[in-house]
Order: C-alpha cells, then structure tokens, then sequence
C-alpha cells in the first residue's frame, strides 16, 4: 500500500472531488430518494467551494493522495463548538485501504485545532461502508436524529455519530 497524503483542497481539486460526490450522491440518491433531493447536491457544491478559500472559517475541505493520484476527500464545517464531517467520499479503487481513516484522522486533527468538543457526522441507513469506518474511528453512534435533519427529512432513518474531543 502506498503512503496516503492529505493536504488542504485547492480549487484545481475541486473538479475531482465534486466528480466523486456526485457520483456517490447519485448512487444514495437512488435507493434512498427522500433523504438526497436534487437541490441537496447544489449545497454541498457550494460548501466544497468554501472549503477550498484559504480564509474559509467555517468550512475545511481536504484531499487524500496515493502514488500523486486523487482518492477521496473529506469536507468539514463549523456548528460552533462543533464540528461536522458534512461529506467525506473515497474513490473505489481507495477503499478499505486506509483512505477513509486517514481522512477521519485529519478531520479530527482540525477539529482539535478549532477546539472544538465534538466531531459529528450522519450516516445514512443503509450506508454500510460509512458506517463500518465511523463506528472504527471510535465515534459513538446514537439513531436519534441530528436537529435540523430531523426536521428536514422526518421520514428517514439516519445514525448521528459522535466524538467527543479532548485536548492533548
């Protein structure tokens, strides 16, 4: 296996990692239609971009490499003295070699350094291979619905994983 290396998003990825997530949109999108409506895609592009602003406060995107070559992404933002993994995607050739964790490792990495408490992210049911790297990571799954996605998508079931961050 080669080195994976992460690194900030800049605008020249930004084609490659909405390639990717909307791809993987598309695929939740179809077996799980009501919790992805189109306009759902449109946010997450618009949150990609204000990841990649070097001054960009509440937004963090970054990239993941192996062998100089794109392999996933992961995107985090602000919720005050939280954070949320608001998209994280690993290409196919990329997974379950590592990609996912090393992404989850420097979003925790940023999330310390914001000082926040805790590290979010929502999983779909049905997600098995998110849910398969969160509950590795450590984060503690709780199937009660995160504030505005219950509100949003009152029908669906998601988990609302959790981390709870300390200082070291």
């Amino acid at each position: 296996m080669t080195d994976i290396a992460i690194a900030p998003t800049t605008p020249a990825d930004l084609p490659l990692i909405l390639d990717r997530a909307h791809s993987t949109f598309k695929t939740h999108q179809r077996t799980n239609p009501r919790a992805f409506p189109d306009g759902l895609f449109r946010k997450i592009e618009k949150a990609h971009t204000k990841g990649t602003a070097p001054d960009a406060a509440t937004h963090a995107s970054f990239v993941a490499e192996q062998a100089g070559r794109f392999v996933g992404h992961v995107l985090i933002k602000s919720l005050g003295p939280a954070g949320m993994i608001y998209d994280i995607g690993v290409i196919d050739s990329g997974q379950n070699k590592g990609v996912g964790t090393a992404l989850l490792r420097q979003a925790r990495a940023h999330a310390l350094a914001q000082g926040w408490d805790v590290l979010i992210a929502i999983v779909w049911d049905g997600n098995d291979a998110s849910h398969r790297l969160f509950q590795k990571a450590g984060f503690a799954a709780n199937k009660r619905p995160f504030g505005k996605i219950a509100r949003h998508f009152p029908k669906q079931r998601n988990t609302t994983y959790r981390l709870r961050l300390c200082s070291e």
